[in-house]
């Protein structure tokens, strides 16, 4: 996407969140974000600590980004017991399966998040999506 100026690569990252955010919100399971951290995450609750569902990172290069995201739909998180994601000790990660306690898979997910990247590329002027 080209972002456009003065870049905010900051906004840039809370618009990905927000569509995370969103894409849960209608699958039922509510997120939000961490202060202090990047991300989409499901607050703490009897069933653990804070847990991050959705990571984002950004490469910005002349005003051009460059960006990616994971959103855990019905991976296999057991890789996450023997290392600290994110590098972030005091919490977890989790999947919209789990979670929600139902099967959601990236087929389930993937028109929901096109959709909302759709609505992202309209929103923010001189955006090409390539």
């Amino acid at each position: 996407m080209h972002l456009p100026s003065p870049v905010d690569v900051v906004a840039h990252v809370r618009r990905l969140e927000d569509l995370l955010i969103d894409v849960c919100s209608e699958l039922g399971l509510p997120t939000s974000r961490v202060e202090g951290r990047s991300g989409v995450w499901v607050r703490a609750d009897e069933r653990g600590p804070d847990r991050k569902i959705g990571a984002i990172g950004i490469r910005v290069s002349q005003e051009v980004t460059m960006h990616g995201f994971s959103f855990n739909a019905d991976c296999d998180l057991s890789w996450a017991d023997a290392c600290i994601p994110c590098g972030i000790a005091d919490a977890g990660v989790t999947s919209l399966s789990a979670e929600l306690g139902r099967p959601v898979t990236v087929r389930d997910v993937l028109p929901l998040v096109e959709a909302r990247v759709s609505v992202i590329s309209t929103q923010t002027p001189a955006v090409i999506i390539g």
